[in-house]
């Protein structure tokens, strides 16, 4: 074997870049990352992309939550604008596993995707119906919220793509901010993993205990320094072979297998790593 092969196959890279591809588990990551790559493309015009998804929801009751409120008990209309956590959100709430399919095709076929919608999502966290959107209805956001969450989905691909200090540190500032935002808590961390899931752990709350209870790492609070160092230090522990865990997307499948179970069943809600009222305020 060749030191090429050697690197491509140890026990931190084998699942993303191993020899045997139709034994990884998250295949689902191809899809996901090709979703995120595109949405980029709408940064500093949304316009045809909210559109697009509104469009959708005509033909979806499930996306019918899609909608502000300038006041407390106003009516409801349908959103101007939206974030890329809230978009990739659309196929990744509990609901089932059918029709989380179709609107990942939906979106896909919008964005202009043509990587194949997967059927298997081991280890993908799920919002609650609830509370699926990234932020919060006008009388509750600031003048900035929805910009800040596409400034660090920005720099979480520039950090994912060169571990520059420059990047290291714009993502780092950016993070800060957007976790101040009004439905922003360790969710942000779940929508990072959807878009760049080799690269951000989620911490959502499964996650979190099994960081500190099996990896004997502390999560102390949700800022931009303490999450760019766990990534180091997480990254640093995959490397050792008695790890447990070798990717984030192990870790995120292995701490929901460890406190409520990962599998589920077609025409039956997504399984139970779903965020809970602690991931978002």
């Amino acid at each position: 074997m060749d030191d090429i092969t050697r690197f491509r196959n140890d026990s931190l890279r084998r699942e993303r870049f191993g020899d045997h591809p139709n034994e990884q588990r998250f295949l689902w990551t191809r899809f996901y990352e090709a979703v995120a790559e595109k949405i980029l493309d709408y940064q500093s015009d949304r316009t045809s992309l909210i559109e697009g998804i509104h469009e959708i929801a005509s033909r979806m009751d499930f996306l019918s939550y899609l909608n502000d409120r300038d006041a407390r008990g106003g009516d409801p209309y349908p959103l101007k604008d939206i974030d890329p956590f809230t978009t990739m959100g659309t196929f990744n709430r509990s609901i089932t596993d059918s029709n989380r399919r179709k609107i990942a095709a939906e979106i896909a076929n919008l964005l202009g995707v043509d990587v194949d919608v997967p059927r298997s999502v081991e280890g993908v966290p799920r919002l609650n119906n609830q509370r699926s959107c990234f932020f919060g209805y006008s009388f509750d956001r600031g003048g900035g919220d929805i910009d800040a969450l596409w400034d660090v989905f920005v720099a979480a691909g520039q950090f994912a793509g060169s571990d520059q200090s420059a990047y290291r540190e714009k993502f780092t500032k950016a993070y800060e901010t957007a976790i101040k935002i009004h439905g922003v808590k360790w969710n942000l961390s779940i929508g990072l993993y959807w878009a760049y899931p080799w690269d951000f752990p989620t911490l959502d709350n499964p996650s979190r205990i099994y960081i500190k209870k099996h990896l004997g790492m502390d999560v102390p609070d949700n800022s931009g320094e303490v999450y760019v160092k766990l990534i180091d230090d997480l990254k640093d522990r995959f490397a050792e072979e008695s790890c447990p865990v070798h990717s984030f997307p192990e870790l995120s499948l292995v701490s929901g297998t460890g406190t409520r179970g990962h599998l589920y069943h077609e025409n039956s809600p997504v399984h139970s790593l779903d965020v809970t009222d602690d991931d978002q305020e």
